[in-house]
């Protein structure tokens, strides 16, 4: 029960997003993202997440249940480039892909 209300907290709780662990990108120490962009994501953001799945030969039925896209548009609400989120540890990622579709779903 803690768990899920946990990550209910990451999903609801404004713009930034605790991440589990500091990475180390470019030479910058990265502990919290800030998706404080996401209201300025628009329509082409969206298509070039698209266009880099349709390049790697995927074909997605929902973009925003693919974790492919979510890191792309979590990289453009961000403001942080894609390679950054290549490197998260797969419970940051699924932290970073329920913060999207919270975004995408969860609003209205």
């Amino acid at each position: 029960m803690a768990r899920e209300e946990n990550l209910k907290t990451d999903i609801e709780d404004g713009d930034i997003l605790e991440l589990t662990r500091e990475y180390e990108f470019e030479g910058e120490k990265i502990k919290e993202l800030d998706f404080s962009g996401f209201d300025d994501i628009t329509t082409n953001d969206m298509i070039e997440a698209s266009d880099v799945l349709t390049r790697a030969g995927r074909v997605v039925l929902n973009p925003e249940m693919d974790v492919q896209y979510c890191m792309y548009i979590a990289a453009s609400a961000t403001h942080r480039p894609h390679e950054f989120f290549d490197m998260l540890k797969a419970r940051d990622v699924v932290r970073v892909k329920n913060k999207v579709r919270s975004y995408f779903f969860g609003r209205e």
